[in-house]
């Protein structure tokens, strides 16, 4: 009696498998041996319990060799490793005008069996650990599995996301005093950040700006406090300085 056991598959949990004919026939007697045409035997050919890691379809022979009587019987081994596919992204940058953003992996396998999992070992996940979008508001590197619970197959893709939150340098100069002689003046900023990336904005309370309020070095014609904003326009970060500024205008009687 050939009994070559049940059908199984192999998947990720079992990349191996072990078939089952110990229901054959047993004794010194009989001869055992399997073959396969579009499996793999790795080891145990010739015994009732071989181990194969791909499907296929496996003939177990039995001989009898008192008698020279053969019987035969076969077992189906299936093979699922299709592999989900996981996609964590493009890098992103956080800045002083993104505090936090979405981690897209939208563009992985999708499907009622699989499942998605988040996790960083620098970052931090605000919402969204369990799907395919995340939001995170620390820079660091991102994972993302993806796990097929029909098989087992899991695939993982990275994402870093970095943070540029630099603060310019403002610097308003240094104090004067408008009088009679010097009822014009500039202030000077030439010491705060320069660059194209750069925006510059004067305000002032109680003082006067004729021109420039853009620029370094504005022309003004009054006392007061003057307050320089410095802006990186690439990451949204700001700094601010002031100077006061002084007027004599006693005028002789």
């Amino acid at each position: 009696n050939a009994d070559a056991g049940s059908p199984s598959i192999i998947n990720c949990l079992n990349l191996t498998q072990i078939l089952d004919g110990e229901n054959s026939s047993q004794g010194t007697e009989f001869m055992y041996h399997w073959t396969t045409s579009d499996g793999n035997i790795l080891n145990g050919q010739n015994t009732l319990t071989p181990e194969v890691d791909l499907g296929g379809t496996y003939v177990l022979t039995i001989t009898n060799q008192d008698n020279n009587c053969v019987a035969q019987d076969t077992v189906l081994i299936d093979q699922n490793l299709d592999m989900p596919i996981s996609d964590a992204g493009n890098p992103a940058e956080l800045n002083c005008l993104i505090e936090d953003l979405i981690l897209d992996g939208s563009n992985s396998t999708a499907g009622t069996e699989i499942t998605y999992e988040w996790t960083t070992p620098n970052g931090n996940i605000l919402s969204g650990s369990d799907s395919t979008i995340a939001a995170v508001d620390a820079p660091g590197t991102y994972q993302l599995v993806v796990l097929n619970t029909e098989n087992g197959c899991v695939d993982t893709s990275q994402v870093l996301i970095s943070q540029d939150i630099e603060d310019p340098v403002a610097d308003a100069g240094q104090p004067f005093q408008l009088d009679c002689n010097m009822q014009v003046g500039n202030l000077d900023g030439e010491n705060s950040s320069q660059g194209t990336v750069f925006e510059y904005i004067w305000t002032t309370t109680g003082g006067n700006i004729l021109s420039g309020d853009s620029t370094l070095t504005p022309e003004i014609d009054e006392g007061g406090n003057y307050s320089l904003l410095v802006t990186n326009t690439e990451n949204g970060c700001t700094a601010t300085a002031s100077v006061d500024i002084t007027i004599d205008a006693n005028i002789p009687n």
